[in-house]
């Protein structure tokens, strides 16, 4: 049984501080898929490299073998970029928020 579509209303403030809007979406989905190579060269030098990469990727598709490598040859440090980089313009802001799965403790 085919399930009734819902539509849901976005509140107007949610639209107007939104960082991509559908028209911006549908370029970069459009580059992504037309342009892939430079979009995700785009995406990893948003990213601070220990060691920059020299390739985006490294694909290989047979019937068997199913290899794919991404920024392979470069090395990266996740801890920096997901916090200490961000410490640097921010530090007094709370990096990490932990709550246990447990919660007696």
């Amino acid at each position: 049984m085919k399930e009734k579509s819902k539509i849901f209303t976005v509140e107007k403030k949610w639209i107007e501080d939104a960082i991509v809007d559908k028209e911006n979406y549908e370029k970069i989905y459009n580059k992504s898929i037309n342009d892939n190579e430079n979009f995700w060269n785009d995406v990893g030098s948003r990213i601070d490299w220990i060691k920059k990469y020299t390739k985006v990727k490294k694909i290989k598709y047979s019937s068997s073998e199913v290899n794919i490598n991404w920024y392979y040859d470069g090395s990266l440090n996740v801890s920096y970029n997901c916090i200490d980089r961000h410490a640097i313009k921010n530090p007094d802001k709370t990096a990490i928020i932990w709550e246990s799965d447990d919660p007696n403790i």
